[in-house]
């Protein structure tokens, strides 16, 4: 009986070591599993959409419009069709350009990652016609360089979000301000944008001051500028909505070469 009890204890001991053995294997480490890499999220390509123009689709990236027209071999007219292909780097550009010749039909293509291959073969490239309406940005007049000491408000009241705080961080100011409370244009411009195209900022406009300067005014209830409205400093251009949650203010934004700059360096002290 007791010889019986001695193994049975041998044998219980002698799993536990081998199962200890196997679950560490020889360097003491857990098994790992071998996955693919996630893709990048980094964008490259943007395809047009109708009531985009170039510097709208500057601005959801946080581009320079000049850079971008030039990127895709655009003219001064910066002329873009519902559907076109618009890269956003030099790199996807030239590598979609060298895959026209090198790449067979067939070949998918992603929005969302530069880890895949370039367009097929039969796809239009930036600078080419697709089919589909055009758009042309609006003229644009003569603009002399910003004066940084005439911008005006763009609304009254008080700033309840400040440039770079939050999460995600703000790229522009938020003011309080009553439901249809006037929107001024800030500085002397033109309308480059127009409408309700650019998801997260409701109803937008989007006025360009010199080849540097722009800024957006978002989460109107009215806009009352058109794309191509020559505008000057203090004029009404719209009307304070609400955003998102409900809040009566207006979301202003500026950018300087396609980067958001706090806004209190260029407004007047109040």
């Amino acid at each position: 009986m007791q010889s019986q009890a001695r193994f049975c204890t041998a044998l219980y001991l002698a799993g536990a070591i081998l199962l200890v053995v196997g679950c560490t294997g020889s360097t003491g480490s857990a098994p790992i599993v071998e996955r693919e890499q996630p893709p990048s999220d980094e964008l490259w390509l943007h395809l047009v959409t109708s009531g985009e123009t170039l510097y709208s689709i500057a601005f959801r990236y946080e581009k320079d419009f000049r850079q971008l027209a030039s990127i895709n071999g655009l003219d001064s007219n910066y002329t873009i069709h519902h559907g076109q292909r618009i890269y956003l780097t030099e790199d996807a550009a030239r590598r979609a350009n060298i895959s026209q010749t090198s790449t067979p039909a067939g070949t998918t293509i992603s929005s969302r990652t530069t880890l895949v291959v370039a367009p097929p073969a039969t796809s239009p490239t930036a600078s080419s016609t697709p089919a589909g309406p055009s758009r042309t940005a609006a003229p644009m007049p003569a603009l002399s360089p910003v004066d940084d000491g005439s911008w005006v408000w763009p609304t009254s009241g008080s700033i309840v979000r400040s440039f770079g705080s939050g999460d995600p961080v703000s790229k522009g100011i938020q003011i309080a301000a009553s439901e249809g409370s006037d929107v001024l244009s800030a500085i002397d411009g033109v309308v480059v944008y127009s409408g309700a195209g650019l998801r997260g900022y409701g109803n937008l406009l989007i006025v360009k001051h010199d080849d540097s300067h722009l800024s957006a005014y978002a989460h109107n209830r009215e806009l009352l500028a058109e794309e191509g409205d020559q505008v000057r400093t203090g004029q009404k251009i719209a009307t304070v909505g609400a955003d998102a949650e409900g809040n009566n203010r207006l979301y202003f934004e500026i950018r300087l070469d396609g980067t958001p700059v706090d806004p209190i360096r260029y407004l007047p002290r109040r």
